[in-house]
């Protein structure tokens, strides 16, 4: 899992299924996002507490820590 979007999402900016549903990862300035970025945005997908924190953000914690977000196309 986390090749798989540090791949996509470094490279595209988008995975397989952002693609279908035509969004994108950006940074908060709405540009391409930093490698370092991709990489938190990816290790912080792994945890399991990273969905409990969208009531507390509005949005998930690998979107708050990584400082991107995700837009549509």
């Amino acid at each position: 899992m986390f090749v798989y979007y540090t791949f996509f999402e470094a490279i595209f900016k988008r995975s397989p299924a952002k693609w279908l549903s035509i969004s994108k990862v950006v940074n908060r300035s709405g540009n391409k996002p930093a490698f370092w970025q991709i990489l938190v945005r990816s290790l912080t997908r792994l945890t399991i507490i990273d969905c409990f924190f969208i009531p507390f953000l509005d949005k998930p914690l690998h979107d708050y820590l990584s400082k991107t977000e995700v837009v549509e196309a």
